[in-house]
Formats: structure tokens, C-alpha cells, sequence
């Protein structure tokens, strides 16, 4: 198991750049103008992907 301490940084990673890759992806996206559902999520995506990442330095 990883101290805290490690997650907490791999967290903080993934959430700076989440941060940044969500803003540039949002500027080059071409929407197809259709309206699509965008419920908000009970989860960030930062906690998801370090929950991955997690799993996969684990195995």
C-alpha cells in the first residue's frame, strides 16, 4: 500500500493536469450542435483517473 502522502501528490498531478487538459480540450472541441446532457458528477474526474492509476500500481 502507498502512504498517504503519495496518493496525495498523485492525486494533486492528475488534478493539475485535468485542470488544464479539460480547458484546452473545451477550446478545440467541435460541438456538433446538438444539445447533450451534461449531468453533473458525483465524482471528479481527478478522484476516477487516481483511482486508476491506483489500481494499475498496485497490479
Amino acid at each position: 500500500m502507498l502512504p498517504s502522502f503519495k496518493i496525495t501528490k498523485i492525486f494533486f498531478a492528475i488534478d493539475e493536469f485535468s485542470g488544464v487538459f479539460d480547458s484546452k480540450f473545451k477550446e478545440k472541441f467541435l460541438s456538433d450542435g446538438k444539445p447533450h446532457c451534461n449531468k453533473a458528477c458525483k465524482m471528479s474526474e481527478s478522484k476516477v483517473d487516481t483511482i486508476l492509476v491506483l489500481v494499475v500500481i498496485a497490479f
